[in-house]
C-alpha cells in the first residue's frame, strides 16, 4: 500500500491516510477537516453559528433593520411636531445627526427655521432616546 497518493475528496484525512501508508496531496489536505466528532468537514460546513450571527445576517439581506429606523424616526416626528405641523411637513432622511425634514411652503418653512427648531429638536431627542440629533434641517419641497 505504500507509495499509493490519496486523490479526490474520499472522506480521508491526512493523519488515516498516513497511518494506512498513504501519502495525502497537499490540496486534499487543505481542504479536508475534522469536526469534533471525527467527521471530516469542508469549508462549506463550518459548524453550528450563534443565532445573533443568522438574525444579523437575515435583517440585513431583507432591510428590515431599514424598515425600523425610518419608522421610528417618523413616530419619532409625528410626536414631537403634533397634529398642527404634521399634514404640512414630511421627514426625509437623518444623516450625520442632521434631520431633514421637507415642508411645504416658503413661509412655513421660515416659520419653523425661526422660532420652532429649538422645541422641535428638544422634542425629538425626548422621543428618540439612543439616537444622536445635532440639527433639523427644512427645505420646501414638491407636493
Amino acid at each position: 500500500m505504500t507509495g499509493r497518493t490519496l486523490s479526490g475528496d474520499a472522506g480521508v484525512g491526512e493523519p488515516q491516510a498516513q497511518a494506512r501508508g498513504l501519502s495525502v496531496t497537499p490540496s486534499l489536505a487543505l481542504r479536508v477537516r475534522q469536526n469534533h466528532a471525527g467527521a471530516p468537514m469542508t469549508d462549506g460546513n463550518r459548524g453550528p453559528e450563534k443565532i445573533a450571527d443568522i438574525l444579523g445576517r437575515l435583517f440585513t439581506s431583507r432591510g428590515w433593520g431599514r424598515k425600523n429606523d425610518r419608522l421610528r424616526l417618523e413616530s419619532g416626528w409625528a410626536e414631537a411636531a403634533g397634529t398642527e405641523l404634521l399634514p404640512d411637513t414630511r421627514v426625509l432622511a437623518i444623516r450625520r445627526g442632521v434631520l431633514e425634514v421637507e415642508v411645504r411652503n416658503a413661509v412655513l418653512l421660515q416659520e419653523l427655521t425661526q422660532f420652532h427648531k429649538r422645541g422641535l429638536l428638544a422634542k425629538l431627542r425626548k422621543a428618540m432616546p439612543g439616537v444622536t440629533l445635532t440639527d433639523i434641517k427644512f427645505r420646501a419641497g414638491p407636493w
